[in-house]
């Protein structure tokens, strides 16, 4: 009499962890574009917070809900980070998933010596 019940919940369980996961690794993909896009050379400020908003857009549209994407330089390295939160089964339950990718600036730099 329980049995079916605690079947149902364990299956729900399962399916929002999987749900959950995907988004993180959606997250995941979109700060890595991004900061790739942005350590590339010469690409401007706005390459990273472009190529990762056109990820959360494209592969992750229905997948990744209120997503931001950060953009930090040093000089030496890009940083992004994407917010979102993944989709919930359960109503008013908010599952949030953050990725944050790192790259080095490419530039030319002169060898030094003969």
């Amino acid at each position: 009499m329980l049995i079916a019940p605690a079947l149902l919940v364990m299956i729900f369980g399962c399916m929002q962890f999987a749900l959950w996961y995907y988004a993180g690794g959606v997250a995941r993909a979109a700060a890595t574009e991004g900061a790739q896009a942005g350590a590339a050379g010469g690409a401007g400020f706005g390459a990273a917070p472009a190529k990762a908003n056109e990820i959360i857009a494209g592969p992750g549209r229905g997948i990744l809900h209120a997503g931001t994407v950060r953009v930090v330089t040093n000089g030496a390295n890009v940083t992004v980070t994407v917010t979102a939160k993944a989709p919930s089964l359960i109503l008013g339950m908010s599952l949030p998933v953050q990725a944050t990718a790192s790259e080095p600036l490419e530039a030319f730099r002169a060898q030094s010596g003969p």
